[in-house]
């Protein structure tokens, strides 16, 4: 025996005409139904046709509705998902190397770094304000998980900014306060 493969459709319409009439429909009230079918095809095809010109209209409409919130509110930066990593990844590298000599300029100096990755994160993920804490304050806590980690990593090196040599930094708190910044750009994959 040989196998179908073509559709029947023939057959498909002729099974639900065996269904409807197996139902116990008179074939008279059936036949009468039929007789309108031209018309119910022509009505649904006229309202698809309107629909189509509704649906392509509202586009349009909502693409001139973006264009002016483009005007009128400037354009957000998102994060791009399919951006080049490479450049951000030896920041961090060079964020590691430094946290990795036995000096404390160095280790500064990688505070410092992260703490300008977290500047350029925050931008880049549009959050508003003249400088990194207006940023973080900005940001809702169940948008920024490590929104905390952030913060406490950030006054360090506003401590290191302000205090420069005079304030003491181990290699113990520097490692601390550079996995604080891992922490947030992990959460983002920023790293």
């Amino acid at each position: 025996m040989h196998s179908v493969d073509f559709l029947n459709i023939q057959n498909i319409f002729y099974r639900i005409y065996q269904f409807f009439s197996a139902l116990g429909m008179p074939k008279e009230i059936f036949d009468y139904l039929m007789s309108y079918w031209p018309i119910v095809a022509l009505i649904s095809f006229l309202l698809s046709i309107i629909l189509l010109i509704f649906i392509i209209y509202y586009f349009f409409k909502l693409k001139e509705i973006e264009k002016a919130d483009k005007e009128k509110y400037g354009f957000i930066e998102t994060p791009d998902l399919f951006e080049d990593t490479s450049v951000k990844n030896e920041r961090w590298l060079r964020v590691l190397e430094h946290l990795e000599t036995e000096s404390p300029t160095e280790w500064r100096s990688a505070i410092l770094e992260a703490d300008i990755i977290l500047d350029e994160m925050t931008k880049k993920m549009g959050y508003h304000g003249d400088n990194l804490g207006e940023r973080l304050n900005s940001v809702e806590k169940s948008d920024f998980l490590t929104l905390n980690q952030a913060w406490e990593a950030h006054k360090v090196r506003n401590m290191i900014a302000h205090e420069g040599s005079g304030y003491i930094l181990n290699k113990r708190e520097a490692k601390r306060v550079i996995d604080l910044y891992r922490q947030v750009f992990e959460e983002f994959e920023f790293i």
